[in-house]
């Protein structure tokens, strides 16, 4: 997992055009930011701890390509998650402090 790459004018990570998706910040305190393709509008989100428990499941839907998502009562740890759209899937790892 890459953190996504900021726009110089206003440090907002950009939507991506092939498909990936980066997790920004990596690792995450409260906030966490998932930079998606800028063609998806709706999608799932599913996150598991280490032991593979799901802690995120959740149905999204969106104007921007940038989701947020409130991770500040997860406990610190590696995290792996899921997100599929369409006929895609894309899984990624991240750690939050």
């Amino acid at each position: 997992v890459r953190e996504a790459m900021a726009d110089a004018t206003n440090n907002q990570p950009q939507p991506l055009e092939n498909g990936e998706v980066n997790v920004f910040p990596n690792p995450v305190r409260d906030q966490l930011q998932f930079v998606l393709p800028d063609r998806i509008k709706a999608g799932h989100l599913r996150v598991f701890d280490s032991l593979g428990r799901p802690v995120i499941d959740q149905l999204l839907q969106w104007d921007s390509p940038v989701q947020m998502v409130d991770f500040g009562d997860q406990p610190a740890g590696t995290y792996f998650y899921e997100i599929r759209w369409n006929q895609e899937r894309r899984t990624g790892r991240f750690m939050k402090q």
